[in-house]
């Protein structure tokens, strides 16, 4: 006795292995948009703004750069990058501890990312109030040709997180080069 068995379909078995995996990524890019938007905004603002942001995504993967550029935004969206969720740390510019929106402070609050915002403000039509669902969710302000904007907040994104990493290993090894030249002066350093 033999018996036949239909192959089902690759998209089939591939949503019921993923499932769990695809409504976690959707939970992530749900708070992600919402934190990305002003405060305050509407429900439906935020759902269209779901949308967009899936669309930004595939955007994204198109764009002809490094990957490292895209990396830094998706792991913004699915709050995987060092610092938040992952490794959580408290920020060596201003002591901002764990918990406490470390994707709002990392990318948009933290000196750093403010710096690299004013690099785009002088670039960008006079009176423009850059967002941060511009650079978040890769909204192109008018005038701005999507292509063109998405490599730039890309770029920006990248900027922020090279900025911050920098930040960090300027705080790990601040404390090694400051002890050195008290060492030096130090009374059994002293030529004798």
């Amino acid at each position: 006795l033999t018996l036949a068995f239909a192959r089902p379909p690759v998209r089939e078995v591939t949503s019921v292995l993923m499932g769990p995996v695809h409504a976690t990524r959707s939970a992530c890019h749900a708070a992600f948009v919402a934190l990305a938007l002003p405060p305050g905004s509407a429900a439906a603002d935020r759902d269209a703004a779901v949308a967009l942001h899936r669309s930004a995504l595939a955007r994204a993967w198109r764009v002809r750069c490094s990957s490292s550029l895209k990396e830094v935004f998706w792991r913004l969206a699915v709050d995987g990058v060092p610092g938040s969720r992952v490794r959580p740390w408290a920020c060596p510019c201003c002591g901002v501890l764990p918990g406490v929106a470390p994707r709002l402070h990392a990318f948009w609050d933290c000196p750093v990312a403010v710096a690299v915002r004013g690099q785009l403000l002088p670039q960008l039509p006079v009176g423009f109030a850059l967002e941060r669902r511009h650079i978040w969710l890769l909204q192109a302000p008018a005038g701005v040709p999507p292509g063109v904007w998405d490599l730039v907040a890309l770029s920006a994104l990248a900027a922020m997180d090279y900025g911050r990493r920098a930040l960090w290993t300027a705080a790990a090894t601040a404390p090694a080069t400051a002890t050195a030249p008290a060492a030096a002066t130090a009374p059994d350093a002293a030529p004798g």
